[in-house]
């Protein structure tokens, strides 16, 4: 039972940070990093690459706006605080994250969703392979942004290396949620969240031909925070989904249109939540907030870790103090501490609605943050 429930706030002002950062490998990066200094790295190619018709580029740049817009609408408020010559690369990076996540929703059985993430595999690949021409056959508007991004187009600037690496990593992390079987522990859960969330940050600096190891350790704080976030923004749905609408007709490789439970094991167990409990009697289940506060608890310390490793970066000269493109990048934090800030509102209801609601406040923020380098 939870006998004092110290609010995230107290948590940011007594904390003492202990960075576990580690070192992150690298493998199959075009370039390396030799030191914690940002570089700006100019990529070089005696290869054409696969060029989209002019037509179909803005047709794909506008449709994915718009879609940015339905299913991301923070990222799309966001999107002016990217250099114009990124925001291409901005706009098809934020966009395949939502293709992956949506894999689940659109499919109706385990099956279907593991052939449409091979779809998104096979097309990453034969997009980095070689000049890309392969990839041609893959018209979706997310792969035809992304060529276009690859070969330069429309940038002013050399093209960016973006590593295929992270792309894939978010597909592996995306399909092995399929299952909907729960994170057997928070460090699991960390780990999914970097490997999608964080790699998202990865590739948004390498859009921008920021290579530093510093930031790099920043992205992935932040990740794991929006991953950790994101699952406790999902868990209503998750344990009770609206009714299926993608087929009405049944099939023997349907999966039922039931709830599931995402949340770690451990930190479940740790407080005597069972699943089913959880499943049966929603908001209501003994120790629920408990289990919430704990792992948003996680998700904050990450936050602060970042804050202050920014303010470190700054200090050294890394990283600017506000109002440039390198700062736009970490704005994605905003969203986050604003959801964790709300969750604590609430007192740590995730079933409470009003944590559903849009935010009106971001773009203010949004602008104050660019402008003081600090979130």
């Amino acid at each position: 039972m939870r006998t004092e429930l110290r609010p995230l706030r107290t948590l940011a002002l007594g904390r003492t940070f202990i960075l576990r950062i580690g070192s992150r490998q690298r493998s199959g990066h075009a370039h390396s990093i030799s030191s914690s200094n940002v570089t700006i790295t100019a990529p070089s190619s005696s290869q054409t690459r696969y060029t989209p018709s002019p037509e179909a580029v803005t047709s794909a740049r506008n449709y994915l706006s718009n879609f940015l817009r339905t299913h991301d609408h923070a990222s799309h408020i966001l999107t002016p605080f990217i250099p114009p010559w990124a925001r291409d690369a901005y706009l098809t990076i934020k966009s395949f994250n939502i293709d992956t996540a949506l894999v689940a929703d659109q499919t109706s059985n385990l099956v279907a969703g593991q052939l449409r993430m091979k779809f998104w595999r096979d097309a990453v690949e034969a997009l980095f392979k070689a000049d890309g021409r392969d990839a041609v056959k893959y018209k979706e508007p997310t792969m035809i942004l992304l060529a276009s991004v690859l070969a330069g187009n429309g940038a002013g600037r050399q093209a960016p290396r973006l590593n295929k690496g992270w792309f894939l990593r978010n597909i592996a992390a995306r399909e092995s949620l399929l299952t909907l079987s729960p994170f057997p522990s928070l460090a699991a859960l960390e780990t999914y969240s970097e490997n999608t969330y964080s790699s998202l940050y990865y590739l948004l600096l390498e859009s921008l031909h920021i290579h530093s190891t510093t930031l790099d350790h920043i992205a992935g704080h932040l990740g794991k925070a929006t991953g950790i976030t994101a699952i406790l923004r999902g868990t209503p749905l998750t344990a009770f989904p609206p009714p299926s609408s993608i087929s009405p007709f049944p099939s023997p490789f349907s999966q039922p249109n039931q709830g599931a439970v995402l949340l770690p094991l451990d930190i479940l167990s740790s407080h005597s939540l069972s699943q089913e409990s959880l499943l049966r009697l929603g908001p209501a289940a003994p120790n629920l907030k408990d289990v919430i506060f704990e792992i948003a608890t996680r998700a904050n310390d990450h936050l602060l870790t970042a804050r202050k490793m920014i303010k470190d970066a700054q200090e050294k000269g890394e990283l600017s103090k506000g109002g440039k493109g390198d700062w736009g990048v970490f704005l994605g934090a905003l969203p986050t501490r604003n959801f964790l800030s709300r969750l604590e509102e609430v007192d740590f209801d995730v079933f409470d609605g009003r944590l559903a609601r849009r935010d009106w406040r971001l773009v203010f923020q949004a602008y104050w943050a660019y402008r003081k380098g600090e979130f």
